[in-house]
């Protein structure tokens, strides 16, 4: 985990090989979810460090009784946290990794899992449904690239974001190089600077429109020698949202160790965007399709010269696969 990341740590001892401990409320860890949540196991001749925050808790074990989506009640012990996530091991080196996805699934979702899972109380909340006729709005949103218009929206956003940028380098490069905050509270300060305050940490920063069509932007600040895996979209929303023919971009800002500032404005469906998207499945056919997250091999994306290049069957393609996912 980057050291500059604020944190927060519960400490536990267990004198055996087992940690089946209580070690927090489900109450305190939800009031604690938007930092890294971690439980350092202290043992005789060794010690252990998990990541503890609301994805990683399979179920709540102890004083459960009542446990309801609105009734938020019980502790989870040592042995109620996930070893491992979606094939990714729940130890520090992938913690960086792990919480950007944490970030990316809302805390509601988490709740109806936990709850599913202690009370056997089924949830209500299901996928996005995709019927025929939102099928036929998506595959027609999936067509809009090819619109000569689509090139001026381009543009546009491009513009008027790359000069909201020049206007605050100065302080997007400050506050980039802080040292004494959240990696992920730098990030945020960064997108409010460009998107003016209006980050809301939804599926998008900041929406435009250009004629008739609609775009919605996330704003992705990357600094030069960090690594990062960024957080992209909910699936489900992402659908919902095409499905009303509006395209998703990334506006990646790439800051470099002398503070050059580089832009560059991506279509999340863009043909090198796909093979970038790692799908998260946390919870299949249940109340998401999951989540998606930006594989760290993303750097080039961020080039000035990078050039676009979208497919519409690689789209329709990855389009599908999502959709599937239910």
């Amino acid at each position: 985990m980057d050291p500059s990341n604020q944190y927060r740590v519960r400490f536990s001892y267990s004198s055996s090989g087992t940690f089946s401990n209580v070690v927090l409320s489900l109450t305190t860890v939800l009031k604690n979810d938007d930092l890294p949540l971690i439980v350092a196991v202290i043992r005789p001749d060794s010690y252990e460090l998990l990541l503890c925050n609301s994805t990683f808790i399979e179920k709540v074990s102890h004083s459960s009784k009542n446990l309801t989506e609105e009734n938020i009640r019980g502790s989870f012990l040592g042995s109620n946290i996930m070893k491992s996530w979606n094939g990714i091991a729940n130890t520090p080196e992938n913690f960086d990794e792990l919480f950007a996805v944490h970030q990316l699934i809302p805390v509601q979702e988490n709740i109806a899992r936990i709850v599913e899972a202690t009370s056997g109380i089924v949830s209500t909340k299901r996928p996005f449904s995709v019927t025929e006729g939102v099928y036929e709005n998506i595959v027609s949103a999936l067509e809009i690239p090819f619109d000569r218009k689509y090139s001026s929206l381009w543009r546009s956003i491009k513009l008027e974001l790359d000069s909201r940028v020049d206007s605050r380098k100065d302080e997007i490069v400050s506050v980039a190089f802080r040292e004494d905050i959240n990696v992920n509270i730098r990030g945020n300060a960064v997108e409010q600077l460009i998107s003016r305050g209006s980050n809301k940490h939804g599926l998008a920063d900041i929406k435009f429109h250009f004629e008739d069509l609609n775009a919605a932007v996330d704003i992705k600040s990357v600094r030069q020698n960090k690594a990062s895996c960024p957080k992209l979209y909910n699936v489900d929303k992402f659908l919902e949202s095409l499905s009303r023919f509006r395209h998703h971009f990334i506006f990646f800002v790439f800051i470099g160790e002398q503070g050059k500032i580089v832009t560059n404005l991506v279509n999340v469906l863009d043909r090198e965007m796909i093979e970038l998207t790692r799908i998260q499945h946390h919870w299949a056919g249940r109340v998401s399709r999951g989540v998606t997250q930006l594989d760290g091999k993303f750097h080039n994306l961020v080039s000035g010269d990078w050039l676009t290049t979208y497919s519409l069957d690689r789209a329709k393609g990855f389009v599908d696969h999502l959709i599937a996912l239910e």
